[in-house]
Formats: structure tokens, C-alpha cells, sequence
């Protein structure tokens, strides 16, 4: 009889793809393991789930999954570096559970920005040490730099080995450390920390690391196109180099974030004067894909009061009216604040947006500006959130409150006045808590990469610095990428 046992646990044990023990356990290697139901997944863990739509990630654990069995997937997690945008939804715990009350999509669907200025403002014992990856081109080059907040203001290193575009990403899960990512060689490889991966050379815009599927893997995706390549985003996932393409309409920059209520991150996304919703879907557990929803653009010719070409530069979301749902905030030759409705921004092109192009900024309507280009950022408190705007070529700087009370908008902003003589206008802004005292400060970015940072303890006065030295001068406009590091 002895032997009789031991010879089936023996078969049972070599069986392929999958490990039975004493217990009710089974682990799977890859997909094709886990076929007891539909679309069978096998999870980082090595258990398997199937399609469930009555589960926030639409994925149940199957039988024979010791204490997990029967069980929604569930990826959230609480962020061991809440400093650090692009990580899973938190757990409500702690701190974090009125980061969640405050903005609920922290814990429904990922960590984004927005939730990382939640943190810093209600978690009295996070602390963050503030980098920026920026990327500035002008006449077909490019510079690449590492900002750092610290002691004694900015300082900036060119970080060897980048060439093409400078991002901070998410640290992979399980870590705390964030990771510089870049592209190089003409777009035929992407660099993840000290990881490298060839990618097939095409005109790339952006990339970032964003949990695409909701499967807890280290998941990057890239964005490339142009006039003559058609706009594709490329999913990459980082612990096996798994990789599908998926059609989208718009790749210059990236931001995700939920918008239809299913918990999966959607893009958002602009390409020259056009900005896009494209939702992230995957019927019936079918593999994740993208299709445009909505799109809108900055207003152009006699629409719009600001002269020059019509061209968007940023996009931001968070919570501008404080209503616990993230809004959308579209930066270029105008600003538009698209603001309550749904999970995230109502739908764009069918909603009246507040538009700002008028210099100064206080009332909507016609008026006549110098500038061709504005850019924002969204400053949360406990009260309220603010917006500032920064105006180019005119160095002008505004903050105030925005809303979007029926029949029209009101603007609410102020000059901030600064001295700074001949110094050319605003091509970036970005929000952080940068000195630990969790109120949010405010850092703009004029033309010549000069920094100019305002302290909320300092009532927002402006202090002028100049920690790049850059090859040239002059620049129209740069992708920033802010992140955290945990002392």
C-alpha cells in the first residue's frame, strides 16, 4: 500500500504546469493552466483566476486556491512609497483611508499624482524627497536632467546613458525606489532602471508604467506615431517581456486614470491641438484594448481669443471643484477645465468647459491677450484646491479658485507678482510638498529653465533659480516627470 501512494504523488507532483501538495493547492506557470473557466489567468502569485464582472478587477479566484479561493482579485495594496505616482490602488488604511474619502479613485482603480498630494497633505508622517525628470527640446535637440529638491534648493545632473526622453516611473512592486526611464538610439530601446529593452524603432512620444490589465505585474507602455506612422501604444510587461500593441489616437503625453466606472485605468492623451478619452476595455475578459470615446480641442481662429497656432502642451487631472472626482485640465494656447459629472472629467466634447485665454485671467469671455501659450497646475489643500497659471511669452504668474457654477464659469485668480527683468515666460508647472510641512508648493519653469519655486508657508512668493545649465536658451516647451523618494 506504501508504495501504491507513493507512486501517485509522484505522478501528481510531475504533472506540467502545475504543483499539487497535501493541502487544497494549485499553482500554475502560465495561462493555459488555469482553464476551469472563462479567460483563466494564472496570477503573480500562481494561482488562478477566471472572468468575473461582479468583481471590481472582473477576476475570482478559482477552487483549490488555499484561503484565496472563491475570492475577488484583489491588487490593492498599501503603497510602501506613497511618495510615487503610477502604483496600485491603496489599501484604506491608516492614512490612507482619508486619502480614499477624499478621493476614492486612490482606492478603486490606481496611485496617480493626485493621490500622491492627497497623501502629503493628510499622512503626517510621510515625507518625501521630490525628483524631476525634465526633457527639454528645441531646433532637433535635446537635453535631458535630473532635478532634485533638497537643503539648499534645486540641483540637476544630465544623467548618463539617456537620450531621447527622461521619466520617472513607478518602483516595481514590492519595492520602494523609484526608477529613472528613458529612450535611447533613436527610439530602438527603452531603459527601465538598470534594465534594458529593445523596442522596434519608431517615432515615440511617452511612455510611463501604469497597471494597464489590473494583474499586479510591472506593466510599461509606450506611446509612438506621427504624420506617416499610425499612433500606437505598446504594452510591455517588465517580469517576462510579454508585449501586445494596441491602436490609439493620441500619444504625445500620457495621464490615466478611471473614467466609466470599471476600475481599469483609461488615457488620456493629446496630440497637437487635439486632446482624447480613450477608454481601456476588455469584454468578457478579453485582453485589454483602447478605443476613443471623446475628443475635443483647444479652440483655434476667432474662437479663441490667444493668437498663434493651436496646440495643447499639458494635461493634469485632480480634483479642481473638490467634489471627490478627479477633473480634467487641458493646458495650451487656452486652458480648459473640465470639471464634475463622472468618475473622472465629464465626457469632453460634450460638455462647456471653463476656458481660460484672456490676460488677465479673472473673467471668461473676449478679451485680448499677447500671450500664445499658458500652462497650470492644480494645488490641493484641505479646504479647496487652487489653480495657478503661468502665462509665456509674458512672465506672468496667476493663482486663485475656479468654478463651474451654472449658467457660467467663475475665475477667481490673482497676479503673483515677481521681479525677475527679461526673464521670458512659462513653458511648465508642477505641485509637491517640497519642504515636509504638508501643505503643496508650487515650482513654474520659464523658457530658460529657470526655476521659480513658491512655498505655501511663504504665502506662494516667488524665488527665482537657475539650477540647469543648458546648451541653449529659448526652449517652447518640456515634459516634467515628478516623483518621491522616501528618506
Amino acid at each position: 500500500m506504501s508504495i501504491l501512494v507513493r507512486t501517485v504523488l509522484v505522478v501528481a507532483i510531475s504533472l506540467p504546469g502545475c504543483i499539487w501538495g497535501t493541502r487544497d493547492s494549485y499553482e500554475c506557470d502560465s495561462d493555459e493552466d488555469c482553464n476551469t473557466g472563462p479567460a483563466g489567468r494564472c496570477e503573480a502569485n500562481k494561482r488562478c483566476t477566471t472572468y468575473d464582472p461582479s468583481c471590481d478587477t472582473e477576476r475570482r479566484y478559482t477552487a483549490h486556491s488555499e484561503e484565496l479561493s472563491e475570492r475577488c482579485f484583489d491588487d490593492r495594496v498599501v503603497p510602501l512609497n506613497a511618495c510615487a505616482s503610477g502604483q496600485p490602488p491603496a489599501l484604506p488604511t491608516k492614512c490612507f483611508a482619508d486619502v480614499c474619502d477624499a478621493l476614492p479613485t486612490c482606492c478603486h482603480t490606481g496611485w496617480t499624482d493626485a493621490c500622491v498630494l492627497e497623501a502629503q497633505l493628510r499622512c503626517p508622517e510621510l515625507a518625501c524627497e521630490t525628483h524631476l525628470a525634465l526633457t527639454a527640446s528645441r531646433g532637433g535637440m535635446t537635453e535631458l536632467f535630473d532635478v532634485q529638491w533638497g537643503p539648499i534648493g534645486w540641483t540637476a545632473a544630465s544623467p548618463p546613458m539617456r537620450q531621447q526622453l527622461l521619466v520617472w516611473v513607478p518602483p516595481a512592486p514590492g519595492t520602494v525606489t523609484p526608477r529613472l526611464a528613458s529612450l535611447y538610439a533613436g527610439g530602438t530601446g527603452v531603459v527601465v532602471g538598470d534594465q534594458l529593452f529593445e523596442v522596434t524603432a519608431r517615432p515615440y512620444q511617452d511612455l510611463a508604467a501604469v497597471d494597464f490589465d489590473r494583474d499586479g505585474r510591472d506593466t510599461l507602455t509606450l506611446s509612438s506615431g506621427d504624420a506617416t506612422h499610425p499612433f500606437t501604444l505598446e504594452v510591455i510587461k517588465l517580469d517576462d517581456d510579454a508585449r501586445r500593441e494596441v491602436a490609439t489616437p493620441a500619444t504625445q503625453r500620457m495621464v490615466w486614470a478611471d473614467y466609466d466606472h470599471d476600475a481599469f485605468p483609461d488615457l488620456f492623451a493629446f496630440s497637437g491641438g487635439g486632446y482624447y478619452l480613450v477608454r481601456n476595455y476588455g469584454p468578457d475578459g478579453a485582453p485589454r484594448s483602447l478605443a476613443a470615446i471623446s475628443t475635443s480641442s483647444v479652440p483655434n481662429g476667432a474662437a479663441n481669443n490667444t493668437p498663434g497656432t493651436s496646440a495643447v502642451h499639458g494635461i493634469e487631472l485632480g480634483d479642481l471643484d473638490r467634489d471627490h472626482l478627479l477633473d480634467l485640465v487641458v493646458s495650451g494656447n487656452t486652458i480648459r477645465a473640465h470639471m464634475t459629472g463622472h468618475q473622472v472629467a465629464p465626457l469632453i466634447n460634450d460638455q462647456s468647459p471653463v476656458s481660460i485665454d484672456c490676460d488677465p485671467p479673472t473673467v471668461p469671455g473676449a478679451c485680448t491677450v499677447t500671450s500664445t501659450a499658458l500652462t497650470s497646475t492644480m494645488v490641493p489643500s484641505l479646504t479647496g484646491t487652487e489653480l495657478f497659471v503661468g502665462l509665456f511669452p509674458d512672465r506672468v504668474l496667476y493663482r486663485g479658485g475656479v468654478s463651474a457654477s451654472p449658467p457660467g464659469a467663475t475665475l477667481g485668480l490673482v497676479e503673483i507678482p515677481q521681479q525677475c527683468p527679461g526673464c521670458p515666460g512659462f513653458i511648465g508647472m508642477f505641485a509637491r510638498d517640497l519642504d515636509g510641512d504638508h501643505l503643496i508648493d508650487v515650482v513654474a519653469i520659464d523658457a530658460d529653465l529657470g526655476f521659480i519655486t513658491m512655498l505655501a508657508k511663504d504665502s506662494y512668493a516667488p524665488v527665482y533659480s537657475r539650477p540647469i545649465t543648458s546648451m541653449q536658451t529659448g526652449f517652447p516647451s518640456v515634459k516634467l516627470s515628478v516623483t518621491g523618494f522616501t528618506p
